[in-house]
């Protein structure tokens, strides 16, 4: 027990952090709004936590390098148990609730890209709920493989939608925490489905992972957390689609990271293929070769 809290104790530093940081989020979210512009003004808060978020990001990559293991198979590496079979299937339960909402903005606001990114959205939650099994299993059945490369066209749509969402202005650092998270939870999602495929990606998985929880964390705890300061639930209803899939990331790439953490560094279990024979000449050749 010992051991396994001290290899999840990295991933639990981040969450906590991830927390804390998302206070402050929330803190500055509601006072250094400017009525008059319509803008954020940056404060102490900001610089602050612009700060401490960087330190926990190079963190997160100094810790990735730091450790070492051999690569795994990807029914090995993420082999998961009860908890983490049930995390990644909450996992896919927000994420069909995210698109299924998505979709239902349709009747709003009648764009086909609202209804087409909600089924996309909601596919993808599908994908999630059945890697919870595969992974619990140790297969991978082939649709599944196909629907976790679709993880990542969805991860990619959802990054140039935060991205458009937002106004980008060198001066304001209010977005960069949306940005840089979604930027991350998409490595992280290409560097697990790659390992399904035999690509080595574990490094890249686990420094992606850690940067992403950090961030989607403090992004989307941030919002929530404007309710506890001013009491307006304005930034909750204004992101509900985002602060679901923020939450649906974290708890798969929490799953994720976990897995890596406990289990990278392990002699992998899997029989080797044994190497070929050597033909022996026939006693025709020998012959020949000695006359030779």
């Amino acid at each position: 027990m010992k051991t396994l809290c001290n290899k999840l104790l990295p991933l639990a530093l981040v969450i906590l952090t991830g927390a804390a940081g998302g206070a402050l989020r929330g803190y500055e979210l509601t006072a250094y709004y400017n009525d008059a512009t319509g803008l954020y003004d940056a404060g102490p808060v900001t610089y602050a936590l612009l700060g401490f978020s960087a330190v926990m990001v190079l963190f997160c990559v100094c810790f990735a390098f730091v450790k070492k293991g051999a690569h795994l198979s990807y029914g090995q590496l993420y082999r998961c148990g009860t908890a983490g079979t049930m995390l990644t299937l909450l996992s896919g339960v927000i994420l069909l609730a995210a698109g299924i909402f998505r979709a239902y903005t349709f009747l709003f606001s009648r764009s086909m890209a609202s209804l087409l990114f909600g089924v996309l959205t909601i596919l993808c939650g599908v994908t999630l709920c059945a890697l919870s099994i595969a992974r619990k299993n140790r297969t991978m059945p082939e649709l599944t493989g196909l629907g976790a490369v679709a993880l990542i066209y969805w991860a990619a749509f959802m990054l140039v939608q935060v991205f458009m969402e937002h106004p980008v202005e060198p001066e304001e650092f209010v977005y960069v925490y949306d940005l840089l998270g979604m930027c991350f939870a998409l490595l992280a999602v290409y560097a697990a489905t790659a390992q399904i495929f035999g690509k080595e990606r574990t490094r890249l998985s686990l420094l992606s992972a850690l940067a992403a929880i950090f961030l989607l964390i403090v992004s989307a705890f941030g919002r929530v957390m404007t309710f506890a300061f001013s009491g307006s639930l304005y930034y909750i209803f204004q992101s509900a689609f985002r602060i679901l899939v923020s939450a649906a990331l974290v708890c798969y790439l929490t799953a994720n990271a976990a897995s890596v953490l406990l289990h990278w560094g392990e002699v992998s279990d899997e029989p080797e293929e044994p190497e070929p024979a050597e033909e022996t000449p026939a006693d025709g050749e020998e012959e020949d070769r000695e006359a030779v």
